[in-house]
């Protein structure tokens, strides 16, 4: 069936399998050589406790039974070989005791009841067949809220060893093949849920993105019919070594989760969990994509181009969220309009004569021109730019040829990044860019070449409709973490909740509302998809100066103890507030399952909003269209 057809949109629909993923070879040793861990049952039998490892290489070729293809149209149902899904995962230790990279030694993880919750089916099915009020809003986030954070659930180590699994093994811009594979090998764990591998095809393979890609897995739960919602988390690393010395540091040589992504991912995983154990119980489609290559790979948009927003079911809205070292763990930060800037990166070339450093006349020295460069290109901001208007010209290398110290090189090269907070601000400085470099260049009789990157960022917008109705409710809720409220608490209680700028938070149970956060400079390819439906983009904060972090998951409640004095408590590990991309950087493991009830609750309350929307009539609403950003951006 079609299902209806006023959910769809005016674009031409398609849907292909692209060509299957060959990673059967990448599993990683900690998925093959398991014993089993003091969670499972005693009187479990070997087969019970087992995870059946399918040949990847056939992934996309393999037909459903006829009972699967009438349900869905998008992707492929994968099931043990006696028909009956595989119930548990096998992810590496959590408890840290475990120093092997190879994953041996390893643990199985259950979680309990995602097959039999019947409780939690019922909140959704009756989340969608009762009128939406405060209360039916207020009984499924309950719902959920102990789906995810109850000790019983197992959720919280789950996600914990599945982010730690993925952060021994980091990959860069296309070559995420390990990644990809323990992703999927967690998915075929999920009744319920359908996908699809050999997303993102790198488009321009070469000597800074040699890999092949083909790494994007997309998956699918619920009716497959509109309407769809879609969830997106990056999967890949930096070309960083990693400085910090836990056990679960990276074994890769020159790589590391320096971004977040590790966890990103392992969010995006547990919700794919708990959204799958109530697939037949959801109102419309949740579309769950695992996107390599944000790191300058422009990812989002090779799977915009193969088709990931327009098949059908088409996306109606998005949602993505970054961990963030800067706002105190438990919070969720953000703003409608601009919350990230464009971007792109530039590479200047500059050709002379060379010669004998001694005799500098008979030479055209390029190390002069690529100075005086460096020079002219800081003052395209400071000259070229309205005072009122944010932008960013940064020179980071400079290569003059060998260390030789008698010689003058024949070509520099320097490169850097530009910055704006909106596409046409970029643009502009793209072309001062280029006038400045051969102006200078000119000015000293050399010759120069500017060379782009083959995709440039435009800026991320939140939508400014969707974020009123669905973000500052829904993520105002889960917070747990907030600006202190002046009325409501004296200033002089001595408290020491403070993060490092000195500024006081609240640490609560829930329901701290949205911290207000400036645009940031950095670029962030969800601007693809942002550009393409209305999309909210979350800040979910993660430092604190403190480094606590409970190996229990602070009471089950992400970081928060009953107590309430101070808010915070646990084991040091290391600091999380060293910044993104930081050799240093740490992820405050305790906001992970925070992650997870929101992106839970954004995908089910947006269907129901949906359906609310088109049963009161499309002339008379506006959520899910694209919503005016311009006062929030002033």
């Amino acid at each position: 069936g079609e299902g209806d057809p006023s959910f769809a949109v005016n674009k031409n629909m398609r849907f292909r399998f692209l060509h299957p993923l060959r990673i059967a070879c990448f599993l990683v040793p900690l998925l093959l050589q398991c014993n089993l861990g003091s969670t499972s049952s005693a009187t479990e039998t070997p087969e019970e406790s087992s995870i059946e490892l399918i040949q990847k290489d056939d992934r996309s070729r393999q037909q459903p039974d006829a009972a699967e293809t009438s349900k869905t149209t998008f992707g492929i149902v994968r099931k043990k070989k006696d028909g009956s899904p595989s119930p548990r995962v096998v992810v590496d230790s959590p408890s840290g005791t475990n120093e092997n990279a190879d994953g041996s030694g390893t643990e199985r993880i259950k979680l309990d009841g995602d097959d039999a919750d019947e409780v939690f089916r019922n909140a959704v099915l009756s989340f969608y067949k009762t009128p939406s009020s405060s209360s039916s809003i207020s009984s499924l986030e309950e719902a959920i809220n102990k789906k995810v954070h109850s000790p019983s659930t197992n959720m919280f180590q789950y996600i914990q060893t599945m982010r730690r699994t993925l952060h021994r093994m980091p990959e860069i811009l296309y070559d995420e093949h390990k990644t990809s594979s323990t992703i999927a090998s967690m998915l075929d764990s999920m009744p319920g849920l359908t996908y699809t591998t050999g997303w993102a095809v790198n488009t321009h393979v070469g000597k800074q993105m040699p890999g092949k890609g083909g790494t994007g897995i997309v998956a699918q739960v619920g009716t497959g019919k509109p309407p769809c919602v879609l969830l997106r988390a990056d999967i890949d690393g930096l070309p960083i070594v990693e400085a910090q010395s836990t056990v679960y540091k990276s074994a890769t040589s020159g790589r590391m989760h320096a971004c977040g992504h590790d966890g990103h991912s392992s969010m995006l995983i547990g919700a794919a969990r708990v959204l799958s154990s109530v697939s037949d119980a959801i109102n419309g489609t949740v579309r769950i994509i695992f996107q390599p290559a944000e790191e300058g790979g422009a990812g989002a948009k090779r799977m915009i181009e193969e088709g990931v927003l327009e098949v059908y079911p088409p996306v109606q809205a998005a949602y993505g969220m970054h961990l963030w070292p800067t706002l105190p763990s438990g919070s969720i930060g953000g703003r409608p309009g601009v919350g990230f800037a464009a971007a792109d990166m530039f590479t200047v070339t500059l050709t002379g004569v060379g010669g004998h450093a001694a005799m500098p006349h008979l030479t055209k020295d390029p190390v002069v021109a690529a100075s005086a460069t460096v020079t002219a290109l800081q003052t395209i901001v400071a000259r070229n730019l309205s005072p009122l208007d944010a932008g960013v010209v940064s020179v980071t290398y400079m290569k003059t040829g060998e260390p030789v110290y008698n010689v003058i090189p024949e070509t520099v090269t320097l490169g850097g990044t530009v910055r704006s907070l909106s596409e046409n601000g970029l643009l502009q400085l793209k072309q001062s860019v280029e006038r400045v470099a051969i102006g200078v260049a000119q000015s000293h009789d050399c010759t120069v070449s500017v060379q782009w990157s083959f995709d440039y960022y435009p800026p991320v917008i939140n939508d400014g409709n969707l974020w009123e109705n669905m973000i500052e409710g829904i993520a105002g809720r889960v917070a747990r973490v907030g600006p202190r409220k002046v009325n409501d608490i004296e200033e002089n209680d001595g408290s020491s909740n403070k993060i490092p700028d000195g500024s006081k938070w609240d640490y609560i149970d829930g329901g701290a509302g949205v911290t207000p956060v400036e645009p940031t400079m950095g670029g962030e390819d969800f601007s693809f998809i942002a550009n393409a439906v209305p999309s909210s983009f979350l800040l979910l904060g993660q430092g604190t100066g403190e480094a606590l972090i409970d190996d229990e998951g602070a009471n089950g409640k992400g970081r928060i103890s009953d107590s309430n004095e101070g808010g915070l408590r646990g084991t040091i590990k290391a600091p999380t507030n060293y910044g993104l991309h930081h050799p240093k950087f740490a992820m405050d493991e305790s906001v992970l399952p925070l992650g997870v009830e929101l992106h839970v609750n954004l995908a089910l309350q947006t269907i129901k909003a949906m359906w609310n929307e088109k049963e009161s009539g499309a002339s008379n609403s506006k959520l899910f269209e694209r919503g005016s950003v311009l006062s929030a951006t002033n």
